[in-house]
């Protein structure tokens, strides 16, 4: 087979994995967020002297949650990416070691 198409095959295995990697963190990371912007949100109508400051660091955990949504939305798209190069390779493959 085509030593182009092995190195490109060997690329996107390796960036796929990194991106899994990076996937599984920003998974984490989110739920974290959320959770955090939860209970800061909870401790806002409890203390009632503090309202202020623990409404605008769980508004703030609020939207860096959004936006770690949004980044980890690209990188399952990238994911989906990679997998759908890795079945054209593979078909590829299947064609031409006939």
């Amino acid at each position: 087979m085509d030593k182009q198409i092995i190195n490109k095959k060997e690329i996107i295995i390796n960036d796929k994995k990194i991106q899994e990697k990076k996937s599984d963190k920003l998974s984490n990371t989110r739920l974290i967020t959320f959770i955090a912007a939860l209970i800061f949100d909870i401790l806002a109508f409890i203390f009632k002297e503090l309202e202020i400051a623990f409404a605008i660091i769980g508004s703030i955990l609020l939207v860096s949650f959004i936006i770690l949504v949004i980044i980890h939305k690209k990188v399952t798209n990238k994911i989906k990416r990679y997998d759908n190069y890795l079945t054209i390779i593979k078909e590829y493959e299947d064609r031409t070691d006939d």
